[in-house]
């Protein structure tokens, strides 16, 4: 499960396949080293879900820092805004 695997402190990633042909540490570390492991079939995918939660932290904060954000806008949009996409990241 990718959303508990990129979140945790340690992984260790059993592999490269099932049965006979597993039960191999193949990447050991945190998320971002899993991510590195070039053996790692877990990684691969790992990577793909913490670029996209990467993109959409980047634009949050660039847009949350916009001058026209923090001055035009009610606080409670802001709040709807945030709470928004807070939610797509950890989804």
């Amino acid at each position: 499960n990718l959303d508990v695997i990129k979140v945790a402190d340690y992984v260790i990633d059993m592999g490269p396949e099932g049965g006979h042909r597993g039960g191999l540490v193949v990447a050991k570390g945190s998320p971002e080293d899993i991510v590195k492991s070039k053996e790692s079939i877990t990684g691969k995918y790992l990577k793909e879900e913490l670029n996209r939660r990467s993109k959409i932290m980047h634009w949050l904060l660039c847009f949350y820092s916009h001058p026209t954000f923090k001055k035009t806008l009610s606080k409670q949009t802001k709040l709807y805004f945030l709470n928004s996409l807070v939610f797509k990241i950890i989804k």
